[in-house]
């Protein structure tokens, strides 16, 4: 059992048979946040931890909603918990539905640790295989959701292996051609994570902006952090690990 040391609280994943991972502990603590979102939406929740990670981050929850969704009821029932017992229960709501099928107003952030695993052998659990395995949640049907689900101008955050975070990258920069949307994503920020310095990266988490097809934004150069030994990891991510 894991557990991640929060300012205030901790938050334990109560299902044995489904582990926090060290990927939503760094989405939740990389994922830049403003201050000025109102409308935020984890996709694939699972326990709440990003969900709760955005909300700790936030100067003021006041007119703030985070709406976390996942398909694994039993999932939306432990994130329902954790926010329950949290500090910023108040402005986080559960909803149980696939991303597809989510009607809602426009976010100004969405996050995401989405399922990775394509043409491979599935898990014998069902639950562990919606989790690893992209075939409830396409990284298309992903990408096609910042552009009904995001306000102009918002912001969605990913976290994925380095393989299909490059995959990603380029089907989310060129999912508007020859389509007629008004808007396009662009790579705005990128970081690399290794699991030791001087080896090639294991996870990309990128950022992605909505714009209009004409307008462009600046970009940040490409970040790397090692989870070994670099002190900017451990800056990262000292206010939620018990371990620093």
């Amino acid at each position: 059992m894991e557990y991640f040391q929060f300012k205030q609280f901790k938050v334990k994943n109560i299902a044995s048979a489904m582990k926090l991972g060290t990927d939503s502990v760094l989405l939740g603590a990389w994922a830049p946040v403003h201050g000025s979102e109102r409308r935020i939406l984890d996709v694939g929740t699972g326990t709440g931890v990003v969900a709760l990670m955005i909300a700790q981050r936030l100067p003021s929850l006041d007119g703030v909603r985070i709406d976390a969704i996942d398909i694994d009821l039993p999932s939306v029932e432990e994130a329902s918990h954790n926010f329950g017992i949290s500090p910023w229960s108040g402005a986080l709501r559960t909803i149980h539905t696939p991303l597809q099928e989510l009607v809602a107003e426009p976010y100004d952030l969405i996050v995401s640790n989405p399922p990775y695993f394509v043409d491979s052998l599935k898990a014998p659990s069902a639950r562990r295989s919606n989790t690893r395995h992209s075939d409830s949640l396409p990284h298309r049907d992903l990408i096609a959701s910042a552009f009904s689900l995001l306000k102009q101008g918002g912001r969605m955050v990913v976290i994925l292996p380095k393989d299909e975070g490059e995959a990603f990258i380029r089907d989310a920069e060129l999912y508007h051609i020859g389509k007629s949307l008004p808007s396009r994503l662009q790579l705005t920020r990128l970081c690399k994570v290794s699991t030791v310095s001087r080896k090639p990266p294991k996870r990309y988490i990128m950022e992605f902006v909505l714009i209009s097809k004409n307008q462009s934004v600046a970009s940040q150069e490409p970040e790397s952090i090692s989870m070994n030994g670099d002190d900017r990891y451990v800056d990262l991510m000292r206010d939620y690990l018990i371990t620093f």
